[in-house]
């Protein structure tokens, strides 16, 4: 059965894809960024003197297909309920180390010591990055800064 809105019977190739499936081939992403937002904005213009909510849903659907294509590789897209559905594990993190180096040239990081079975937290010099301890937010590393330490963000 044929949906008008998620399935148009009329945008079906003889090689059973859609129209919309071909496109980015045919076009390239630019180019069909710019045909989904045409066929969007016709939805939207005329949605009162044509087909009503149909309209609004196929314009819809053509937005999803825009945010789909240009934000899917950055780790999220939009789907039914229109929140962000994050799809890939977060790469940065943050850190604190001092603002300025040392004498040593190097900077000090955050690490957390350890001392007769208690953990606390220790400005030292690392020479491996790893050991750093790693915060998945710029405001929790800002709660262990003081005022010669600042936050830094870093690849995971």
């Amino acid at each position: 059965m044929s949906d008008p809105v998620e399935n148009p019977k009329g945008y079906q190739l003889s090689s059973g894809k859609e129209l919309k499936d071909v496109l980015p081939d045919l076009l390239g992403n630019e180019g069909t960024v710019a045909a989904y937002k045409f066929n969007a904005i016709k939805y939207l213009t005329r949605f009162q003197d044509k087909n009503g909510h149909e309209d609004l849903m196929k314009a819809i659907e053509y937005i999803k297909m825009i945010d789909e294509l240009v934000y899917s590789t950055q780790g999220f897209t939009i789907y039914g309920n229109n929140e962000p559905q994050f799809e890939v594990e977060k790469t940065k993190k943050y850190v604190v180390r001092s603002k300025q180096m040392d004498n040593e040239d190097d900077f000090r990081y955050l690490i957390l010591g350890e001392y007769y079975g208690l953990t606390y937290p220790v400005n030292a010099y690392v020479d491996d990055i790893s050991d750093v301890v790693k915060f998945d937010t710029r405001e929790e590393a800002e709660k262990w800064t003081n005022p010669l330490m600042e936050v830094v963000e870093v690849e995971e």
